[in-house]
């Protein structure tokens, strides 16, 4: 290569440079704002249980009455029989007179869709394994076939889903 096209790659590549420098310079980007790490939103903590499963699970109608009060109404189907308790704000799902699959309406209670509220339940913590905004599933709970948590859109429990292992 001769000295001229030398001279222009020298020119070349520090025009280069300068322009890198003055872009960089120039970048108003927010990087801190990008890389900061979020407040947690509070939620509102309610205190209290909701629905002791554990305390109904496999229990009788009648055993059930005991705990919640007398059903507002009840619908037989073939193999079940699904009672609403409106005291309790739950309804539960009787398959061969045993409860086994409960509902449990968490209404205003503000309740966070976190692994935590499975305690609203009177349910030990424990690690989901599906979690989405708006649902937590656990699968595999010793006495659970499953358990969903459903939330809105503000990440609130509206209500919840709880099968009983068969026995």
């Amino acid at each position: 290569m001769n000295k001229a096209a030398w001279g222009l790659l020298g020119v070349v590549a520090v025009a280069g440079a300068g322009f890198g420098v003055w872009q960089w310079q120039k970048d108003d980007y927010d990087y801190e704002a990008a890389f900061e790490t979020p407040e947690e939103q509070q939620l509102p903590q309610a205190p209290g249980v909701i629905l002791r499963v554990p305390e109904l699970a496999g229990r009788s109608p009648d055993e059930v009455a005991q705990k919640l009060g007398r059903p507002q109404d009840c619908e037989d189907s073939l193999y079940s029989r699904r009672c609403r308790y409106p005291d309790a704000r739950a309804a539960v799902l009787y398959i061969d007179g045993k409860a086994s699959w409960f509902t449990a309406d968490f209404g205003d209670s503000g309740y966070p869709l976190q692994a935590e509220t499975l305690a609203a339940l009177g349910l030990p913590e424990g690690k989901p394994q599906q979690a989405s905004k708006r649902e937590l599933v656990w699968t595999g709970l010793p006495g659970y076939q499953e358990i969903h948590l459903y939330g809105d859109s503000q990440g609130i429990v509206t209500h919840a889903l709880i099968k009983v292992a068969a026995r």
